[in-house]
């Protein structure tokens, strides 16, 4: 009974914020560049904090079976650890950095779409959905206070 209130309870905050935000599509990740560029490799810390409190939201194992997901099958990062990972990106300059991003983005946001498409994972997708809405929230409030400047 407790994980069917559970499941109601997800889909219904999945509602809530699906009627507030919706996602862009994986091909569409481009517009973001700047701005998550901005909060990793200029911002640094905060950025990342607000990252943290958006991916909050997924169970350890999600999280990881996410970026490994992105990993395997969209752009192999060299570093193990997500922060790591991050400091990688800041790495790459030009066009190299946004091929970067747009296969992790756009990776990312497929996953999310392989995962709301099985039936018996809909929590899941829930959580998902939840946590890209807020990181891509997080970059639009950010764009809107033109402070997506990068050098």
């Amino acid at each position: 009974m407790r994980s069917i209130f559970s499941a109601v309870i997800l889909c219904f905050l999945c509602f809530l914020v699906s009627g507030q935000y919706h996602l862009p599509e994986p091909e569409n990740v481009d517009k973001y560049y700047d701005c998550w560029t901005y909060v990793n490799c200029v911002l640094g810390e905060p950025g990342f904090r607000k990252f943290e409190d958006c991916v909050s939201v997924l169970p350890k194992e999600e999280f990881e079976a996410s970026v490994k997901y992105v990993n395997d099958n969209f752009f192999k990062y060299q570093t193990k650890t997500v922060p790591q990972m991050f400091e990688e990106y800041c790495t790459y300059k030009g066009d190299k950095r946004k091929e970067v991003f747009t296969k992790t983005w756009g990776g990312g946001l497929y996953f999310r779409k392989h995962i709301c498409n099985m039936p018996d994972k809909q929590d899941e997708c829930a959580r998902l959905y939840q946590s890209f809405g807020c990181i891509f929230h997080y970059l639009d409030q950010l764009n809107e206070q033109n402070k997506c400047t990068i050098s």
